[in-house]
């Protein structure tokens, strides 16, 4: 019954390439397996579908929140406002349900090349920090790549616990399909172990 080590680690490239770096190989030595997109011209024009199931291979994302708004569809392609891949990564997650940690990167966070975007794209990186920012127990602010390190490592208990409850749901799955649950500790059905005890 193998259970994933995968770990989504979402980040746009060009700002924070080097920090999701970091993060990958906390992540080895903690045992987990580091999963993320790297872009190429040969990607369909709309990546939502191939990310969605990257993701969903995964169990939990990591998502560094720098300034860099990112990649995102054309804008043809997007129904219900503007969003971006990196975005995009973390609400798939939360749709099914998926542990999603937001490390927020504060300004003295070193970052890669130079961020070149519009106006318009730099407020909706803006809005939608401050959106993260309201979960409370999923975010945290983070202003160097030590602090980066020891949050992925305060993750710990986390990933572990999220390990030992998909091992359960699996096995409690598989007594299911084997016909288990109809049978109670002494094997007869639970309903003559019921009419036994009355």
């Amino acid at each position: 019954m193998a259970v994933t080590r995968k770990i989504y680690v979402s980040a746009v490239e060009s700002e924070l390439g080097t920090a999701r770096e970091a993060v990958a190989a906390r992540l080895r030595r903690l045992g987990y397996i580091p999963v993320w997109h790297e872009y190429s011209p040969s990607d369909p024009a709309d990546c939502r579908p191939l990310l969605a199931r990257k993701v969903r291979r995964c169990k939990a994302v990591i998502q560094l929140v720098g300034i860099a708004y990112g990649p995102e569809p054309t804008l043809h392609q997007q129904v219900g406002g503007r969003t971006s891949y990196a975005q995009y990564e973390a609400l798939c997650a939360r749709e099914v349900d998926q542990p999603v940690w937001h490390f927020l990167l504060e300004a003295s966070f070193p970052r890669g090349a130079q961020i070149a975007q519009t106006a318009e794209a730099e407020q909706l990186q803006i809005t939608y920090r401050r959106r993260v920012e309201t979960f409370a127990t999923s975010s945290q602010p983070v202003a160097s790549p030590g602090q980066l390190t020891s949050a992925v490592d305060d993750l710990r208990s986390d990933l572990v616990r999220i390990r030992r409850l998909t091992i359960l749901r699996r096995f409690g799955a598989l007594l299911q399909r084997l016909g288990f649950h109809r049978f109670g500790l002494n094997g007869h059905s639970a309903d003559e172990t019921s009419r036994e005890q009355s």
